[in-house]
């Protein structure tokens, strides 16, 4: 607008023999020019690939290293350092305004059509394998939620409560995106896309195993616990921590509640203790 008003003002001064007046308006002129300039000639070596470029822009500049790199994640990595969420979003190939979620290596991106919003955060492996069970499904019942994401054999009142809490874990972990985990009296559904960063590897659905009755008592981590020990020989409170995301007191009772059953054993003293099936547990363990 500047450089329009300035070309009125250089035209007027011509007319009126103001000749004094035009070095001073030229030399404007010739600042906001080029800055116009540098700004086209940006657009189009992105658009073109010339090499021609103003590296004092920064926006351009990433959008430039973005459009070079080879790999998804390549061309994200500068958008989303940069704040760039609107240009991450058509890379991903989200669709405009829709409800969408990505997961990504460093984290995952919503979308809904008040804006974007990037968490750099990763879901945990049992969030992200939930997620992948509700993808494209209308509606999943809890029956098959279970088989497919944990690999039992559905008992409402051994389940129910796991499957509560991971849902109520994985709505707190997306933020404004946990209300797309829509609950129903029969299941769930997930009210928004789902896409992935990278190539997806396809994962098998396990056969359901069947587990011993005595431990229908259990909390889901003891499950999980009981099935980490079937293949490691040692846990730490710290390990269980780390996996399930709750307090260091919340472990340990976990863990001590297993050694009063006399499931596991405690081997160790303070920070150097460690818990190990007992030999009849281990001898004892789920059968398919």
């Amino acid at each position: 607008f500047e450089l329009e008003m300035l070309g009125i003002e250089r035209k007027l001064a011509q007319t009126e023999g103001r000749e004094s007046d035009l070095p001073a308006l030229e030399t404007r002129m010739a600042v906001l020019s080029d800055y116009s300039g540098t700004r086209d000639r940006n657009l189009r070596a992105r658009l073109h690939q010339q090499a021609e470029e103003n590296s004092e822009d920064l926006v351009h500049l990433a959008l430039r290293q973005s459009q070079l790199a080879q790999t998804v994640e390549a061309k994200l990595q500068p958008l989303l350092e940069r704040g760039y969420l609107a240009e991450a979003a058509r890379v991903l190939g989200l669709a405009p305004g829709a409800n969408a979620i990505a997961l990504l290596a460093d984290g995952f991106l919503l979308q809904d059509r008040d804006g974007i919003y990037w968490k750099q955060k990763r879901l945990s492996s049992l969030q992200g394998k939930i997620l992948r069970t509700l993808e494209g499904r209308t509606e999943i019942s809890k029956e098959h939620l279970v088989e497919v994401v944990w690999g039992y054999r559905y008992s409402p009142l051994r389940h129910d409560s796991m499957v509560y809490t991971a849902m109520s874990s994985l709505r707190k972990a997306l933020g404004p995106g946990g209300a797309w985990i829509v609950a129903s009296e029969s299941g769930y559904r997930l009210g928004a896309a789902l896409h992935w960063g990278k190539k997806r590897v396809s994962i098998a659905e396990p056969r359901p195993v069947a587990l011993p009755k005595e431990w229908i008592s259990l909390n889901h981590r003891q499950i999980e616990i009981m099935e980490w020990l079937a293949r490691e020989r040692f846990v730490k409170v710290t390990d269980c921590k780390s996996r399930f995301q709750v307090s260091e007191i919340t472990a340990l009772r976990d863990l001590d509640d297993l050694r009063r059953r006399n499931y596991v054993v405690r081997i160790g003293k303070a920070r150097a203790t460690r818990y190990s099936l007992t030999a009849k547990t281990a001898k004892e363990g789920p059968t398919p």
